[in-house]
């Protein structure tokens, strides 16, 4: 990350894609050695990342995606604090259906329902969290609002 951002303007990234697999020569799956992976050991592994790397750049860096265990608001704006203003996810939009808890509509539409409208763990309650903590503004509620802010102390 420290190399793509240092990079010159004209030999630099506009945008960084960060964090969608680990690997692990030794690890076993499936029969398989030699493994890529992702889950809670990638998301871990990210946001410490990402958290040295805000702490050590700032917040004035190059717009960042991420990716990496990204199955619910609230882990996409652990991934905003640290810089992310967009998100890319792969593997929750292929979840069984059944395991949404919205009953009509598509694959998609029931997931961006939950990942915007868990009571829990979706991205409106979570920015509307932190909106009250950090007395931001709330009518909109705007992910760009918390973007590097870093964790709320």
């Amino acid at each position: 990350l420290r190399s793509v951002e240092q990079a010159s303007p004209e030999a630099g990234a506009d945008w960084i894609v960060y964090g969608n697999r680990l690997f692990d020569p030794g690890r076993e799956f499936d029969g398989h050695v030699g493994i890529a992976y992702g889950g809670p050991d990638l998301s871990d592994r990210n946001l410490r990342v990402l958290s040295a790397f805000h702490d050590e750049c700032g917040s004035e860096t190059r717009p960042m995606a991420a990716t990496g265990d990204i199955n619910s608001g609230r882990m996409a704006l652990e991934y905003a604090l640290r810089g992310a203003s967009s998100f890319q996810l792969h593997t929750f939009f292929q979840l069984p259906s059944e395991q949404f808890v919205l009953r009509s509509g598509n694959r998609t539409q029931k997931a961006l329902h939950e990942l915007y409208l868990d009571p829990d763990d979706g991205l409106v309650v979570w920015l509307e969290h932190l909106a009250r903590r950090w007395d931001l503004a709330r009518h909109p509620l705007r992910l760009t609002d918390v973007v590097g802010r870093g964790r709320p102390h």
